[in-house]
Protein backbone atom coordinates (compact mmCIF):
# COMPACT_ATOMS: atom_id res chain seq x y z
CA UNK A 1 0.00 0.00 0.00
CA UNK A 2 1.30 3.45 -0.93
CA UNK A 3 1.29 5.63 2.15
CA UNK A 4 0.27 9.20 1.41
CA UNK A 5 1.54 12.38 3.06
CA UNK A 6 -1.87 12.68 4.72
CA UNK A 7 -1.39 9.22 6.27
CA UNK A 8 1.92 10.25 7.91
CA UNK A 9 0.49 13.61 9.01
CA UNK A 10 -2.59 12.00 10.58
CA UNK A 11 -0.57 9.26 12.32
CA UNK A 12 1.99 11.77 13.60
CA UNK A 13 -0.79 13.99 14.92
CA UNK A 14 -2.30 11.00 16.75
CA UNK A 15 0.94 10.40 18.69
CA UNK A 16 1.41 14.15 19.19
CA UNK A 17 -1.94 14.44 20.97
CA UNK A 18 -1.03 11.41 23.11
CA UNK A 19 2.07 13.31 24.24
CA UNK A 20 4.50 10.90 22.56
CA UNK A 21 6.41 13.65 20.73
CA UNK A 22 9.45 11.49 19.95
CA UNK A 23 7.28 8.93 18.12
CA UNK A 24 5.38 11.70 16.34
CA UNK A 25 8.68 13.24 15.20
CA UNK A 26 9.94 9.89 13.93
CA UNK A 27 6.78 9.30 11.87
CA UNK A 28 6.64 12.83 10.47
CA UNK A 29 10.31 12.70 9.46
CA UNK A 30 9.71 9.40 7.69
CA UNK A 31 6.83 11.02 5.81
CA UNK A 32 8.90 14.07 4.89
CA UNK A 33 11.58 11.78 3.46
CA UNK A 34 8.98 10.59 0.93
CA UNK A 35 7.19 13.93 0.49
CA UNK A 36 9.86 16.62 1.06
CA UNK A 37 7.65 19.50 -0.09
CA UNK A 38 4.62 18.76 2.10
CA UNK A 39 3.90 21.82 4.27
CA UNK A 40 1.78 19.99 6.85
CA UNK A 41 4.52 17.46 7.58
CA UNK A 42 7.06 20.27 8.01
CA UNK A 43 4.70 22.09 10.39
CA UNK A 44 4.15 18.86 12.35
CA UNK A 45 7.91 18.38 12.74
CA UNK A 46 8.29 21.97 13.97
CA UNK A 47 5.47 21.49 16.50
CA UNK A 48 7.02 18.24 17.79
CA UNK A 49 10.43 19.94 18.13
CA UNK A 50 8.73 22.74 20.05
CA UNK A 51 7.17 20.32 22.54
CA UNK A 52 10.49 18.48 22.93
CA UNK A 53 12.16 21.75 23.87
CA UNK A 54 14.23 22.20 20.68
CA UNK A 55 13.16 25.85 20.39
CA UNK A 56 15.98 27.02 18.12
CA UNK A 57 15.35 24.17 15.67
CA UNK A 58 11.58 24.77 15.76
CA UNK A 59 12.07 28.49 15.11
CA UNK A 60 14.22 27.82 12.04
CA UNK A 61 11.64 25.41 10.58
CA UNK A 62 8.76 27.79 11.33
CA UNK A 63 10.64 30.68 9.68
CA UNK A 64 10.85 28.63 6.47
CA UNK A 65 7.13 27.79 6.65
CA UNK A 66 6.13 31.44 7.24
CA UNK A 67 8.38 32.62 4.41
CA UNK A 68 6.22 30.55 2.03
CA UNK A 69 2.87 31.17 3.78
CA UNK A 70 2.97 34.25 6.07
CA UNK A 71 -0.69 33.79 7.10
CA UNK A 72 -0.37 30.26 8.48
CA UNK A 73 -2.02 30.81 11.88
CA UNK A 74 -0.69 27.61 13.50
CA UNK A 75 2.86 28.44 12.42
CA UNK A 76 2.50 32.03 13.70
CA UNK A 77 1.30 30.83 17.10
CA UNK A 78 4.10 28.26 17.37
CA UNK A 79 6.69 30.85 16.25
CA UNK A 80 5.56 33.18 19.07
CA UNK A 81 6.14 30.41 21.62
CA UNK A 82 9.57 29.43 20.22
CA UNK A 83 10.70 33.08 20.05
CA UNK A 84 9.66 33.72 23.67
CA UNK A 85 11.56 30.65 24.88
CA UNK A 86 14.66 31.94 23.05
CA UNK A 87 14.31 35.44 24.52
CA UNK A 88 13.35 37.03 21.18
CA UNK A 89 10.52 39.08 22.63
CA UNK A 90 10.08 41.56 19.75
CA UNK A 91 9.82 38.77 17.16
CA UNK A 92 7.08 37.13 19.25
CA UNK A 93 5.22 40.44 19.64
CA UNK A 94 5.36 41.20 15.90
CA UNK A 95 4.11 37.75 14.95
CA UNK A 96 1.33 37.85 17.58
CA UNK A 97 0.06 41.22 16.30
CA UNK A 98 -0.02 39.90 12.72
CA UNK A 99 -2.07 36.96 13.99
CA UNK A 100 -4.43 39.25 15.93
CA UNK A 101 -5.02 41.44 12.88
CA UNK A 102 -6.87 38.52 11.24
CA UNK A 103 -8.30 36.72 14.31
CA UNK A 104 -9.18 39.45 16.84
CA UNK A 105 -12.73 38.12 17.10
CA UNK A 106 -11.55 34.68 18.28
CA UNK A 107 -11.80 34.92 22.07
CA UNK A 108 -10.15 31.54 22.65
CA UNK A 109 -7.17 32.30 20.40
CA UNK A 110 -6.59 35.73 21.92
CA UNK A 111 -6.76 34.19 25.41
CA UNK A 112 -4.19 31.59 24.35
CA UNK A 113 -1.82 34.27 22.99
CA UNK A 114 -2.26 36.40 26.12
CA UNK A 115 -1.61 33.43 28.41
CA UNK A 116 1.55 32.61 26.46
CA UNK A 117 2.94 36.11 27.05
CA UNK A 118 1.84 35.90 30.70
CA UNK A 119 3.81 32.68 31.23
CA UNK A 120 6.96 34.45 30.00
CA UNK A 121 6.43 37.55 32.14
CA UNK A 122 5.62 39.92 29.24
CA UNK A 123 2.77 41.52 31.18
CA UNK A 124 1.99 44.47 28.88
CA UNK A 125 1.39 42.21 25.86
CA UNK A 126 -0.45 39.67 28.02
CA UNK A 127 -2.86 42.39 29.17
CA UNK A 128 -3.32 43.62 25.58
CA UNK A 129 -4.34 40.22 24.16
CA UNK A 130 -6.43 39.19 27.17
CA UNK A 131 -8.42 42.41 26.84
CA UNK A 132 -9.03 41.51 23.19
CA UNK A 133 -10.28 38.09 24.30
CA UNK A 134 -12.69 39.68 26.81
CA UNK A 135 -13.85 42.19 24.21
CA UNK A 136 -14.89 39.26 22.02
CA UNK A 137 -16.47 37.32 24.93
CA UNK A 138 -16.93 38.98 28.34
CA UNK A 139 -17.36 36.04 30.69
CA UNK A 140 -14.14 34.08 30.21
CA UNK A 141 -12.93 33.24 33.74
CA UNK A 142 -9.32 32.36 32.89
CA UNK A 143 -8.93 35.43 30.70
CA UNK A 144 -10.05 37.53 33.69
CA UNK A 145 -7.64 35.68 36.00
CA UNK A 146 -4.80 36.21 33.52
CA UNK A 147 -5.64 39.90 33.17
CA UNK A 148 -5.61 40.25 36.96
CA UNK A 149 -2.18 38.62 37.17
CA UNK A 150 -0.87 40.81 34.33
CA UNK A 151 -2.13 43.97 36.05
CA UNK A 152 -0.44 42.87 39.27
CA UNK A 153 2.78 42.33 37.34
CA UNK A 154 2.48 45.85 35.90
CA UNK A 155 2.02 47.31 39.40
CA UNK A 156 -1.69 48.08 38.92
CA UNK A 157 -2.94 46.44 42.11
CA UNK A 158 -6.28 48.27 42.24
CA UNK A 159 -7.10 47.24 38.67
CA UNK A 160 -6.02 43.66 39.41
CA UNK A 161 -8.40 43.53 42.42
CA UNK A 162 -11.28 44.91 40.31
CA UNK A 163 -10.74 42.34 37.53
CA UNK A 164 -10.43 39.41 39.94
CA UNK A 165 -13.62 40.46 41.79
CA UNK A 166 -15.37 40.49 38.42
CA UNK A 167 -14.09 36.95 37.78
CA UNK A 168 -15.52 35.81 41.15
CA UNK A 169 -18.80 37.57 40.43
CA UNK A 170 -19.15 35.49 37.24
CA UNK A 171 -17.83 32.28 38.85
CA UNK A 172 -18.23 32.31 42.69
CA UNK A 173 -16.28 29.02 43.08
CA UNK A 174 -13.33 30.08 40.92
CA UNK A 175 -10.82 29.20 43.64
CA UNK A 176 -7.66 30.10 41.67
CA UNK A 177 -8.90 33.69 41.30
CA UNK A 178 -10.00 33.73 44.95
CA UNK A 179 -6.53 32.63 46.11
CA UNK A 180 -4.71 35.19 43.94
CA UNK A 181 -7.05 37.99 45.02
CA UNK A 182 -6.56 37.04 48.67
CA UNK A 183 -2.79 37.27 48.33
CA UNK A 184 -2.96 40.74 46.76
CA UNK A 185 -5.19 41.90 49.63
CA UNK A 186 -2.87 40.20 52.17
CA UNK A 187 0.16 42.02 50.74
CA UNK A 188 -1.70 45.34 50.99
CA UNK A 189 -1.97 44.88 54.78
CA UNK A 190 -5.63 43.79 55.01
CA UNK A 191 -4.80 40.37 56.39
CA UNK A 192 -8.13 39.55 58.02
CA UNK A 193 -10.01 40.25 54.76
CA UNK A 194 -7.55 38.02 52.92
CA UNK A 195 -7.95 35.17 55.45
CA UNK A 196 -11.75 35.33 55.00
CA UNK A 197 -11.20 34.65 51.29
CA UNK A 198 -8.69 31.87 51.96
CA UNK A 199 -11.15 30.12 54.31
CA UNK A 200 -13.75 29.94 51.54
CA UNK A 201 -11.44 27.63 49.59
CA UNK A 202 -11.76 23.94 50.63
CA UNK A 203 -8.44 22.40 51.69
CA UNK A 204 -8.65 19.87 48.83
CA UNK A 205 -8.92 22.76 46.32
CA UNK A 206 -5.95 24.71 47.66
CA UNK A 207 -3.26 24.86 44.97
CA UNK A 208 -0.94 27.64 46.16
CA UNK A 209 1.70 26.93 48.85
CA UNK A 210 1.97 30.64 49.71
CA UNK A 211 -1.79 30.81 50.45
CA UNK A 212 -1.56 27.67 52.60
CA UNK A 213 1.51 28.92 54.46
CA UNK A 214 -0.24 32.19 55.32
CA UNK A 215 -3.40 30.37 56.32
CA UNK A 216 -1.46 27.99 58.60
CA UNK A 217 0.40 30.87 60.27
CA UNK A 218 -2.92 32.61 61.00
CA UNK A 219 -4.73 29.44 62.12
CA UNK A 220 -2.04 28.62 64.69
CA UNK A 221 -2.79 31.88 66.50
CA UNK A 222 -6.59 31.47 66.33
CA UNK A 223 -8.25 29.16 68.86
CA UNK A 224 -11.19 28.26 66.58
CA UNK A 225 -9.06 27.60 63.49
CA UNK A 226 -6.19 25.75 65.20
CA UNK A 227 -7.96 22.41 64.68
CA UNK A 228 -7.64 22.86 60.90
CA UNK A 229 -3.87 23.29 60.99
CA UNK A 230 -3.08 19.53 60.48
CA UNK A 231 -5.43 19.43 57.46
CA UNK A 232 -3.74 22.45 55.85
CA UNK A 233 -0.27 21.11 56.65
CA UNK A 234 -1.15 17.76 55.05
CA UNK A 235 -2.34 19.57 51.93
CA UNK A 236 0.85 21.63 51.84
CA UNK A 237 2.91 18.43 51.84
CA UNK A 238 0.89 17.07 48.94
CA UNK A 239 1.64 19.99 46.66
CA UNK A 240 4.58 19.68 44.30
CA UNK A 241 4.87 23.41 43.64
CA UNK A 242 7.89 25.24 45.05
CA UNK A 243 7.46 27.24 48.22
CA UNK A 244 7.91 30.95 48.56
CA UNK A 245 11.72 31.33 48.67
CA UNK A 246 11.94 32.29 52.37
CA UNK A 247 9.65 29.48 53.49
CA UNK A 248 11.43 27.07 51.16
CA UNK A 249 14.81 27.87 52.74
CA UNK A 250 13.33 27.44 56.23
CA UNK A 251 12.03 23.96 55.31
CA UNK A 252 15.40 23.02 53.78
CA UNK A 253 17.22 24.15 56.92
CA UNK A 254 15.03 21.88 59.02
CA UNK A 255 15.60 18.91 56.67
CA UNK A 256 19.34 19.53 56.64
CA UNK A 257 19.42 19.53 60.45
CA UNK A 258 20.31 23.20 60.73
CA UNK A 259 18.51 25.55 63.10
CA UNK A 260 17.15 28.73 61.46
CA UNK A 261 19.53 31.56 62.30
CA UNK A 262 18.34 34.34 64.56
CA UNK A 263 20.72 36.80 62.94
CA UNK A 264 22.26 37.20 59.51
CA UNK A 265 25.45 35.07 59.58
CA UNK A 266 28.64 36.03 57.80
CA UNK A 267 29.63 34.39 54.48
CA UNK A 268 32.16 32.07 56.09
CA UNK A 269 29.51 30.36 58.29
CA UNK A 270 26.51 30.56 55.95
CA UNK A 271 27.64 28.04 53.37
CA UNK A 272 28.77 24.43 53.61
CA UNK A 273 29.44 23.57 49.96
CA UNK A 274 29.62 26.96 48.24
CA UNK A 275 32.83 28.97 48.47
CA UNK A 276 32.13 32.69 48.11
CA UNK A 277 33.48 36.05 49.11
CA UNK A 278 30.50 38.02 50.42
CA UNK A 279 32.09 41.41 49.79
CA UNK A 280 31.19 41.66 46.11
CA UNK A 281 28.17 39.37 45.76
CA UNK A 282 25.42 40.80 43.50
CA UNK A 283 22.30 42.01 45.39
CA UNK A 284 19.93 39.13 46.18
CA UNK A 285 22.39 36.40 45.20
CA UNK A 286 23.11 35.47 48.84
CA UNK A 287 19.60 34.00 49.29
CA UNK A 288 19.87 31.97 46.10
CA UNK A 289 23.33 30.65 47.00
CA UNK A 290 22.07 29.69 50.44
CA UNK A 291 19.21 27.74 48.86
CA UNK A 292 21.61 25.94 46.49
CA UNK A 293 23.99 25.16 49.35
CA UNK A 294 21.19 23.56 51.42
CA UNK A 295 20.00 21.54 48.44
CA UNK A 296 23.52 20.18 47.92
CA UNK A 297 23.59 19.05 51.55
CA UNK A 298 20.36 17.11 50.99
CA UNK A 299 21.59 15.52 47.75
CA UNK A 300 25.25 14.80 48.54
CA UNK A 301 25.18 14.29 52.31
CA UNK A 302 28.60 14.82 53.87
CA UNK A 303 30.71 17.38 52.06
CA UNK A 304 33.30 16.00 49.63
CA UNK A 305 35.17 18.76 47.87
CA UNK A 306 36.03 17.80 44.26
CA UNK A 307 39.74 18.16 43.62
CA UNK A 308 39.39 18.08 39.84
CA UNK A 309 37.46 16.67 36.93
CA UNK A 310 38.60 13.12 37.60
CA UNK A 311 37.62 13.16 41.28
CA UNK A 312 33.97 14.19 41.18
CA UNK A 313 31.84 13.03 44.07
CA UNK A 314 28.68 10.98 43.42
CA UNK A 315 25.27 12.10 44.73
CA UNK A 316 24.20 10.22 47.86
CA UNK A 317 20.45 10.61 47.25
CA UNK A 318 18.95 11.97 44.02
CA UNK A 319 15.69 13.22 45.54
CA UNK A 320 13.51 14.37 42.60
CA UNK A 321 12.17 17.52 44.29
CA UNK A 322 15.60 18.62 45.52
CA UNK A 323 17.39 17.89 42.21
CA UNK A 324 14.77 19.74 40.14
CA UNK A 325 14.86 22.71 42.52
CA UNK A 326 18.67 22.80 42.40
CA UNK A 327 18.79 23.05 38.61
CA UNK A 328 16.05 25.67 38.45
CA UNK A 329 17.93 27.74 41.03
CA UNK A 330 21.30 27.10 39.35
CA UNK A 331 19.89 28.23 35.97
CA UNK A 332 18.78 31.51 37.59
CA UNK A 333 22.20 31.85 39.24
CA UNK A 334 23.94 31.50 35.85
CA UNK A 335 21.54 33.98 34.27
CA UNK A 336 22.40 36.58 36.92
CA UNK A 337 26.07 35.73 36.41
CA UNK A 338 25.89 36.87 32.79
CA UNK A 339 25.35 40.42 34.14
CA UNK A 340 27.74 40.11 37.11
CA UNK A 341 30.73 38.43 35.43
CA UNK A 342 31.78 41.29 33.09
CA UNK A 343 32.59 43.55 36.09
CA UNK A 344 35.20 41.13 37.46
CA UNK A 345 35.29 37.76 35.63
CA UNK A 346 38.00 36.24 37.84
CA UNK A 347 36.12 37.12 41.04
CA UNK A 348 32.78 35.80 39.80
CA UNK A 349 34.24 32.48 38.66
CA UNK A 350 36.41 31.82 41.71
CA UNK A 351 34.78 33.78 44.57
CA UNK A 352 31.19 34.13 43.38
CA UNK A 353 30.36 30.46 43.86
CA UNK A 354 30.59 29.17 40.27
CA UNK A 355 33.65 26.93 40.56
CA UNK A 356 32.29 25.33 43.73
CA UNK A 357 28.77 24.77 42.33
CA UNK A 358 29.71 23.59 38.82
CA UNK A 359 31.37 20.27 39.87
CA UNK A 360 28.25 19.19 41.74
CA UNK A 361 26.03 20.21 38.81
CA UNK A 362 28.24 18.15 36.47
CA UNK A 363 28.09 15.13 38.79
CA UNK A 364 24.27 15.31 39.03
CA UNK A 365 23.75 15.66 35.27
CA UNK A 366 25.91 12.60 34.66
CA UNK A 367 24.14 10.61 37.41
CA UNK A 368 20.71 11.62 36.01
CA UNK A 369 21.45 10.44 32.46
CA UNK A 370 18.22 9.10 30.88
CA UNK A 371 16.35 9.84 34.14
CA UNK A 372 15.53 13.53 33.66
CA UNK A 373 11.77 13.02 33.53
CA UNK A 374 11.84 10.70 36.54
CA UNK A 375 13.77 13.29 38.57
CA UNK A 376 11.56 16.20 37.49
CA UNK A 377 14.30 18.02 35.56
CA UNK A 378 12.89 20.51 33.08
CA UNK A 379 14.15 21.18 29.58
CA UNK A 380 13.75 24.92 30.23
CA UNK A 381 16.48 24.72 32.90
CA UNK A 382 18.91 23.04 30.48
CA UNK A 383 18.10 25.62 27.77
CA UNK A 384 18.68 28.47 30.19
CA UNK A 385 21.97 27.02 31.47
CA UNK A 386 23.31 26.44 27.94
CA UNK A 387 22.37 29.95 26.80
CA UNK A 388 23.96 31.52 29.90
CA UNK A 389 27.19 29.53 29.51
CA UNK A 390 27.55 30.61 25.88
CA UNK A 391 26.78 34.23 26.80
CA UNK A 392 29.51 34.10 29.45
CA UNK A 393 31.98 33.49 26.64
CA UNK A 394 31.24 36.99 25.31
CA UNK A 395 32.73 38.72 28.34
CA UNK A 396 34.99 36.25 30.18
CA UNK A 397 38.47 35.85 28.58
CA UNK A 398 39.25 32.30 27.45
CA UNK A 399 42.29 31.89 29.69
CA UNK A 400 40.60 33.03 32.92
CA UNK A 401 41.13 30.56 35.76
CA UNK A 402 37.89 28.67 36.33
CA UNK A 403 36.77 28.71 32.69
CA UNK A 404 37.53 24.97 32.45
CA UNK A 405 34.32 24.42 34.42
CA UNK A 406 32.30 26.47 31.90
CA UNK A 407 33.66 24.13 29.20
CA UNK A 408 32.99 20.98 31.23
CA UNK A 409 29.50 21.97 32.36
CA UNK A 410 28.45 22.93 28.83
CA UNK A 411 29.95 19.74 27.42
CA UNK A 412 28.18 17.53 29.96
CA UNK A 413 24.82 19.21 29.22
CA UNK A 414 25.35 18.56 25.49
CA UNK A 415 26.44 14.97 26.08
CA UNK A 416 24.21 13.70 28.88
CA UNK A 417 20.96 15.67 28.61
CA UNK A 418 18.61 13.22 26.90
CA UNK A 419 15.49 15.41 26.60
CA UNK A 420 16.43 17.16 23.35
CA UNK A 421 19.29 17.66 20.93
CA UNK A 422 21.46 20.00 22.98
CA UNK A 423 24.38 19.77 20.53
CA UNK A 424 22.29 21.21 17.75
CA UNK A 425 21.02 23.94 20.05
CA UNK A 426 24.54 24.87 21.15
CA UNK A 427 25.68 25.08 17.53
CA UNK A 428 22.77 27.35 16.58
CA UNK A 429 23.29 29.60 19.61
CA UNK A 430 27.04 29.82 18.99
CA UNK A 431 26.46 31.10 15.46
CA UNK A 432 25.04 34.39 16.76
CA UNK A 433 28.01 35.02 19.09
CA UNK A 434 30.73 37.55 18.22
CA UNK A 435 33.74 35.98 16.39
CA UNK A 436 35.98 35.85 19.49
CA UNK A 437 33.27 34.22 21.64
CA UNK A 438 32.41 31.80 18.83
CA UNK A 439 36.04 30.66 18.84
CA UNK A 440 35.85 30.10 22.61
CA UNK A 441 32.63 28.12 22.23
CA UNK A 442 34.45 25.58 20.03
CA UNK A 443 36.09 24.00 23.10
CA UNK A 444 32.72 23.67 24.88
CA UNK A 445 31.09 22.06 21.83
CA UNK A 446 34.08 19.76 21.29
CA UNK A 447 33.73 18.53 24.88
CA UNK A 448 30.03 17.86 24.27
CA UNK A 449 30.81 15.81 21.18
CA UNK A 450 33.43 13.88 23.14
CA UNK A 451 30.91 12.94 25.84
CA UNK A 452 28.48 11.79 23.15
CA UNK A 453 31.19 9.53 21.70
CA UNK A 454 31.92 8.26 25.20
CA UNK A 455 28.24 7.33 25.59
CA UNK A 456 28.30 5.56 22.22
CA UNK A 457 26.10 7.80 20.08
CA UNK A 458 26.33 6.67 16.45
CA UNK A 459 25.20 9.81 14.64
CA UNK A 460 23.04 12.86 15.04
CA UNK A 461 19.25 12.79 14.43
CA UNK A 462 17.89 13.71 11.01
CA UNK A 463 17.76 17.40 10.08
CA UNK A 464 20.85 17.99 12.20
CA UNK A 465 23.03 21.03 11.75
CA UNK A 466 25.54 20.44 8.90
CA UNK A 467 28.53 20.71 11.25
CA UNK A 468 27.14 18.47 14.01
CA UNK A 469 28.41 15.06 12.86
CA UNK A 470 30.51 13.62 15.66
CA UNK A 471 32.18 10.53 14.21
CA UNK A 472 34.78 10.23 11.44
CA UNK A 473 33.60 8.89 8.05
CA UNK A 474 33.08 5.15 8.07
CA UNK A 475 33.08 4.83 11.86
CA UNK A 476 29.33 4.13 12.07
CA UNK A 477 29.57 1.19 9.68
CA UNK A 478 32.59 -0.34 11.44
CA UNK A 479 31.02 -0.49 14.89
CA UNK A 480 30.44 -3.70 16.83
CA UNK A 481 29.43 -4.65 20.36
CA UNK A 482 31.58 -5.96 23.19
CA UNK A 483 30.65 -6.92 26.73
CA UNK A 484 32.09 -5.49 29.93
CA UNK A 485 34.55 -7.99 31.43
CA UNK A 486 33.26 -7.32 34.95
CA UNK A 487 29.45 -6.88 34.80
CA UNK A 488 28.67 -8.24 31.33
CA UNK A 489 26.92 -5.06 30.20
CA UNK A 490 26.98 -4.48 26.44
CA UNK A 491 29.17 -1.58 25.36
CA UNK A 492 28.31 0.24 22.14
CA UNK A 493 31.36 0.73 19.97
CA UNK A 494 31.80 2.67 16.75
CA UNK A 495 35.37 1.98 15.78
CA UNK A 496 37.29 2.76 18.99
CA UNK A 497 37.39 -0.46 21.03
CA UNK A 498 37.64 -2.67 17.93
CA UNK A 499 41.09 -1.22 17.20
CA UNK A 500 42.47 -2.65 20.49
CA UNK A 501 44.20 -6.02 20.66
CA UNK A 502 42.24 -7.39 23.64
CA UNK A 503 38.81 -5.72 23.49
CA UNK A 504 37.08 -8.60 25.40
CA UNK A 505 38.84 -7.35 28.54
CA UNK A 506 37.34 -3.85 28.35
CA UNK A 507 35.34 -2.43 31.28
CA UNK A 508 32.20 -0.29 30.91
CA UNK A 509 31.92 3.25 32.28
CA UNK A 510 30.31 2.04 35.52
CA UNK A 511 33.03 -0.52 36.29
CA UNK A 512 36.07 1.44 35.08
CA UNK A 513 36.90 4.68 36.93
CA UNK A 514 36.31 7.78 34.81
CA UNK A 515 39.55 9.29 33.56
CA UNK A 516 40.45 12.39 31.58
CA UNK A 517 42.97 12.92 28.79
CA UNK A 518 46.24 14.37 30.14
CA UNK A 519 46.57 16.33 26.89
CA UNK A 520 43.21 17.99 26.14
CA UNK A 521 41.13 17.05 29.22
CA UNK A 522 38.56 15.08 27.21
CA UNK A 523 36.92 11.91 28.63
CA UNK A 524 38.89 8.68 28.17
CA UNK A 525 37.34 5.35 27.24
CA UNK A 526 39.26 2.20 28.09
CA UNK A 527 39.98 0.26 24.88
CA UNK A 528 42.46 -2.33 26.16
CA UNK A 529 42.64 -4.03 29.56
CA UNK A 530 46.41 -4.44 29.56
CA UNK A 531 47.73 -7.55 31.29
CA UNK A 532 51.00 -9.41 30.94
CA UNK A 533 52.89 -6.52 32.45
CA UNK A 534 51.32 -4.00 30.05
CA UNK A 535 49.32 -0.96 31.18
CA UNK A 536 45.65 -0.47 30.17
CA UNK A 537 45.13 1.62 27.02
CA UNK A 538 42.66 4.52 26.92
CA UNK A 539 41.40 6.48 23.90
CA UNK A 540 40.45 10.14 24.28
CA UNK A 541 37.01 10.80 22.87
CA UNK A 542 37.98 14.40 22.08
CA UNK A 543 41.45 14.38 20.52
CA UNK A 544 41.25 10.60 19.72
CA UNK A 545 44.83 10.05 20.99
CA UNK A 546 45.68 6.89 22.94
CA UNK A 547 47.32 6.78 26.35
CA UNK A 548 48.74 4.01 28.53
CA UNK A 549 47.90 4.83 32.15
CA UNK A 550 48.37 2.90 35.40
CA UNK A 551 45.35 1.23 36.94
CA UNK A 552 43.43 3.24 39.51
CA UNK A 553 42.07 1.41 42.52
Amino acid sequence: MNKTAEYFERLGRKFWFKGDYYKALEILRAGLGLYPRDAKLRLGIAMAQLRLGSYAVARELLSEILAVNPENGDAQMAYCEAALHLGRKQEAVDQAHRLAARHASSAALMEHVGTLFLQHGVFDQAAYFLKKSLAAEKSRPYALLGLGIANKGLGRDAEAVRVLREALKNSPKFYEAMSYLGNIIYDSGKRKDAIKLFLKIPASEQLDPVTLTRLIDFARRDRKLSKKVPVYEARLRELTTTYDIKNFIRVLEQKAGRKPAGRQPGPEETYTYVKVSGEQLPPGSGTRLKQLDLLLKLIFGARKTPSGLSRLTNPADLQPRAVASFFEGFAEYLKSGVQAAPRDPQHWLRSGGFTSLAPYAVAMIRAAYERQAELGLRQAAADSMMESLLNLLKTVPAGTKGMEWVTELGGVIIGFWSGADMLERALLLSEILPPAARKSSAALIARGRAWRRWLGFKAEPGFAHPSSKILPPGAASSGRSVNCARCGRQIRDYGYISQADDSPGVLCGDCAPLRYCPGCGGPLRQVSAGGGGRLPVYACMECLKRHQLPRRR
